[in-house]
C-alpha cells in the first residue's frame, strides 16, 4: 500500500468514476484502475462495486475512505514540517476559480506566487462565474482552496473570506418592455415569461432557477456557461438572473434592471476549516488576498 494508491482511491471515490478520476489526476484510466486493483489485492477485499452504469463503494471501501483521507493529510503535514525547516515551499496546490473575479487578476497573482515559489505547482480548475460547486469541492477535500460564488451561508467545514458581494439583477433583451424600467423589478411582474436559469453547479447553485420558477416564470433553459446564457438573453430567448458584476460587462448587448427581491451573490476565497492546510496552500491564499483590488468598476457599481 502506498500514498499514490490511496490518492487514486480517494479521487475515484470522490468523482464516482474511473474516467473522471483519471482526467483529474492526469493519468490514463488503466493506470488508475491498476493502482486500485493492487490496493484491493493488498487489503484482500474489493473497494468498489462496478457495474456497466455505476460505481459504488463496498463496505470495505467506505471503511477505508476516511482513513485514506487522514493518511494523505498526515503525509501533507509531514511535507509541511520539512518545508518549515528547509525554508522552501514545494508540492502542488489544487485551486479552483470562477471566471469573473472582478477586482482580482488571478493570472497575475499566480505569476507572482510562482515567481516567489518556483517549486510549487498549481493545478487549476476553472468553472463559470457564480459556481458554488468549488466551495463544496473545498469542503469535500477535492480542492485546497477556491475562488467561488456563494449565495447564503458557507457549508460547514469551510472558511469563506468575502472579497465582494453583488446584487442579482434581471437580464433582459434590449427591446423588452421592462428594459427601460427605472424602479427595481419584482420577479412576479415577469410571471409567465420564458426564463433562462444559469446554474453553475453545486448544492446552492439552483437558487436562481428556483426563484424564477417560484415567481411564475417558465424556466425553459438551464445553462452552466454564463456567456452563452447572456447571448441567449440578447437574442430574445428569455430573461435570467445574473450578478451585477457579470451583467456590467455585457451592458452593450443586453439590459439589466435592479431586482427588488433581495438576493446577493458573493465572491469568496474558500479554504478548509477541518483539515490542515499545506504551507504552499496558505502562501497562495495570502497572495490572492494581497492581490485583490476592490476598486474594480463593476464591484464599485454593485
Amino acid at each position: 500500500m502506498d500514498l499514490r494508491q490511496l490518492r487514486y482511491f480517494v479521487t475515484i471515490a470522490d468523482e464516482g468514476s474511473f474516467t473522471a478520476a483519471a482526467d483529474r489526476l492526469g493519468v490514463r484510466q488503466s493506470a488508475a484502475s491498476a493502482a486500485v486493483r493492487r490496493l484491493e489485492e493488498t487489503l484482500g477485499s474489493p473497494l468498489f462495486e462496478r457495474t456497466s452504469h455505476s460505481l459504488a463503494l463496498t463496505d470495505a471501501g467506505r471503511a477505508l475512505l476516511p482513513q485514506a483521507r487522514r493518511t494523505l493529510e498526515a503525509a501533507e503535514e509531514a511535507r509541511a514540517a520539512v518545508e518549515a525547516v528547509t525554508g522552501g515551499l514545494a508540492g502542488t496546490v489544487r485551486m479552483g476559480t470562477v471566471e469573473f473575479t472582478n477586482g482580482l487578476d488571478v493570472a497575475a497573482a499566480l505569476r507572482a506566487f510562482r515567481s516567489a515559489n518556483p517549486r510549487v505547482g498549481v493545478a487549476l480548475t476553472h468553472v463559470g462565474d457564480g459556481a458554488t460547486q468549488l466551495v463544496y469541492d473545498v469542503r469535500d477535500g477535492r480542492l485546497d482552496l477556491a475562488l467561488g460564488g456563494l449565495i447564503g451561508a458557507p457549508p460547514a467545514g469551510v472558511e469563506a473570506t468575502v472579497l465582494w458581494e453583488s446584487p442579482m439583477r434581471v437580464a433582459l433583451p434590449r427591446d423588452h418592455v421592462a428594459a427601460t424600467a427605472t424602479a427595481p423589478l419584482h420577479l412576479g411582474e415577469l410571471r409567465g415569461e420564458t426564463a433562462i436559469a444559469y446554474d453553475a453547479g453545486g448544492p446552492s447553485a439552483g437558487v436562481g432557477g428556483a426563484l424564477l420558477a417560484d415567481a411564475g416564470l417558465d424556466v425553459a433553459y438551464q445553462l452552466n456557461w454564463l456567456p452563452t446564457a447572456l447571448e441567449m438573453v440578447r437574442d430574445g430567448a428569455g430573461v435570467m438572473l445574473a450578478a451585477a458584476t457579470a451583467t456590467h460587462w455585457f451592458q452593450d448587448t443586453i439590459r439589466s434592471v435592479a431586482l427588488a427581491d433581495a438576493v446577493r451573490v458573493r465572491l469568496v476565497l474558500a479554504q478548509p476549516l477541518n483539515r490542515r492546510r499545506s504551507a504552499a496552500a496558505r502562501a497562495l491564499a495570502a497572495t490572492l488576498l494581497a492581490s485583490f483590488r476592490p476598486g474594480d468598476p463593476a464591484v464599485a457599481a454593485a
